[in-house]
């Protein structure tokens, strides 16, 4: 006698299953299954077909019965739900807050992180900038106002809006009103500045040495030589911005000598001696020549016949 023992049939049926976007296909719910033979158990799972956010999207069961026969005492139709959901995530930004500026600084980047690595983008809220991509240029002083935005996708719903503030000071600007002439045989400084802009605090020098200045005015005997006056602004940022004036004192006359000339030439050379800083201008029956120094002798051609 041939005896046969057919597989029992059962169906095992997706679960609906709604999730949010999380960049796989797993699904949390269980299919359901017809009943086994006691003692048997079973191990099923199901899993969307894509991750991608969607509506009606296709539940696909799986899996296998533990019988002790590797499952195949069991002829197992897997059915499909047609109803599964993948809900958008939410997303953040990561916007961090922006240091005051002076009108000094002419552009500066700008730098956001959504939490679904989906790029930001950056508007002007308000104030006196515009902003290029991740390029922020100021054009004033004020308080600009500066929106990181992500509009989201398929996957992502639209990130809530991050805004961040800072503050344009005028940058401080110098300006010399009454200085040393470059070049003077005066030992008296007479210097007078001005001041722009927004700053907090100045301060002066005289070569490398600190003085008054504090009516931004100076005035006082210097010693020949090359002297340097320093203005020293330190803004509202606490960075400094330094204009300075060099002018060179020489308070001694020139040491000069001509030589003797005993000629019948009437258009001469005239020579002699002289300190190598000086310019010598020889005056011959009222006709003026500019003598050509070398290391420290000169020498004038005169060009009006005597």
């Amino acid at each position: 006698t041939t005896a046969k023992i057919t597989p029992l049939a059962i169906t095992v049926t997706a679960a609906a299953d709604t999730k949010t976007y999380d960049g796989t296909t797993a699904s949390i719910a269980l299919p359901t299954s017809d009943p086994l033979v006691a003692g048997d158990t079973a191990s099923f799972t199901e899993s969307f077909d894509t991750a991608e956010a969607g509506a009606n999207k296709t539940l696909t069961p799986a899996g296998s019965v533990d019988d002790g026969n590797s499952g195949s005492n069991y002829a197992i139709t897997f059915v499909d739900d047609l109803t599964g959901v993948i809900q958008p995530a939410d997303q953040t930004i990561d916007f961090g807050s922006l240091a005051d500026q002076t009108t000094a600084t002419v552009s500066f980047e700008v730098s956001a992180l959504s939490s679904s690595g989906l790029p930001v983008s950056f508007s002007i809220a308000s104030g006196p900038a515009s902003i290029s991509g991740s390029t922020l240029t100021i054009t004033g002083p004020g308080e600009v106002s500066v929106t990181a935005s992500q509009a989201g996708n398929n996957d992502y719903n639209p990130a809530p809006d991050v805004t961040q503030s800072f503050t344009v000071t005028t940058a401080p600007g110098i300006a010399f009103t009454s200085q040393p002439a470059v070049l003077t045989n005066s030992t008296i400084a007479d210097i007078e500045f001005a001041i722009n802009g927004d700053y907090d605090s100045f301060s002066c020098e005289l070569d490398a040495a600190a003085v008054d200045c504090s009516t931004m005015t100076y005035s006082d005997t210097v010693s020949e030589g090359i002297h340097t006056f320093t203005v020293i602004v330190t803004d509202k940022l606490g960075d400094d911005t330094q204009v300075a004036v060099t002018w060179t004192v020489d308070a001694t006359a020139p040491i000069i000598t001509a030589n003797d000339l005993t000629t019948s030439n009437t258009t001469p050379t005239i020579t002699g001696t002289t300190d190598d800083s000086a310019n010598v201008l020889v005056i011959v029956n009222g006709n003026t020549y500019t003598a050509t120094p070398t290391a420290g002798s000169w020498s004038a051609d005169i060009t009006s016949a005597l």
